[in-house]
């Protein structure tokens, strides 16, 4: 009988060699979807706060316009609170009297924004859902008309603020954006 000849330099990778590389692998991969998946999900949400700035913005482009039409003579939209006898007033601007140049009417996740049907100002927060402006007039020390702006921005699904509490436009980030309903 003859002896075969066995030979030891056998080149390529054993079965147990791939399945750990595989393995390695998917691993990477899935710690990578995690991670773009974060990306995206905070990329939404800063274009959402961008999306609330954007409609404040036009909001105090509506209030200035009262003022330059109330010293022009001419009637505006009325969506400037009063000043008047001292005290402060607040108003309340449907984000659909707003007009945005980008159209500002889906949100960054699909949705439609939440904005009724009136585009009036009105003196009473809205109950039925709609994203809205809150105009708040102050006087201050000095005798001066001052305003500040809070939002409450929402897609159905996320949302800025709260219906009954909407979020100051100082203190606006993507922490504000809020899942409200089940995604």
């Amino acid at each position: 009988m003859r002896k075969k000849n066995i030979r030891k330099d056998k080149k390529g990778f054993t079965l147990v060699e791939l399945l750990a590389v595989i393995v390695v692998l998917a691993i990477v991969m899935g710690l990578a979807a995690v991670a773009i998946t974060s990306v995206l999900n905070n990329t939404r949400k800063s274009a959402f706060v961008t999306d609330a700035k954007s409609f404040i913005d036009g909001a105090r482009d509506l209030v200035n316009a009262d003022g330059l039409n109330s010293l022009l003579g001419s009637s505006g939209g009325n969506y400037a609170p009063s000043c008047t006898n001292g005290t402060g007033g607040t108003k309340y601007i449907p984000v659909n009297a707003v007009r945005l140049e980008s159209g500002g009417t889906k949100s960054p996740y699909g949705n439609d924004y939440l904005k009724g049907t009136g585009t009036a100002a009105v003196d009473a927060k809205p109950a039925d859902g709609t994203s809205y402006v809150q105009v708040t007039s102050v006087i201050d020390a000095a005798g001066e008309c001052t305003f500040s702006y809070s939002i409450f921005l929402s897609d159905g699904v996320y949302a800025v603020g709260t219906q009954a509490a909407p979020v100051a436009e100082n203190s606006l980030d993507n922490d504000d954006v809020q899942v409200i309903q089940g995604s």
